[in-house]
């Protein structure tokens, strides 16, 4: 489990996610749509008031940083690098399809998972 929270200063950031990640979740492609479920929230006891997102944990290696694959003996090769490519496309149009635009998509924000060798 991943727990994400903010200060107002990246709330909106946070929110955003929120909804983002909820819409997926009550789409009818869920299952098909490659990024963390959405496990719950968290609030402030006295008040109700939502102070993080509780997000599925992916253990896995920021695309962006294809030496720390190679540190781990992971070699990137084109096939795969390919493959992650396609996975990327199919998710973007998968969420574009629900209403979801990924509006900081990077190679830092793509995570490979370290079991499936997904992205």
């Amino acid at each position: 489990m991943c727990c994400k929270s903010s200060d107002n200063a990246f709330w909106q950031g946070i929110k955003r996610e929120f909804d983002c990640l909820r819409k997926v979740a009550r789409s009818q492609r869920a299952n098909s749509i490659r990024v963390p479920r959405l496990l719950g929230l968290v609030t402030l006891a006295e008040t109700g008031m939502i102070i993080s997102i509780l997000e599925e944990y992916i253990p896995s290696v920021v695309l962006s940083d294809l030496s720390e694959l190679g540190d781990e003996g992971i070699e990137a090769s084109t096939e795969r690098k390919k493959k992650w490519g396609a996975q990327v496309r199919e998710t973007v149009d998968l969420l574009y399809d629900i209403g979801v635009i990924w509006g900081d998509g990077k190679p830092h924000n793509v995570l490979i998972h370290k079991e499936t060798d997904n992205a």
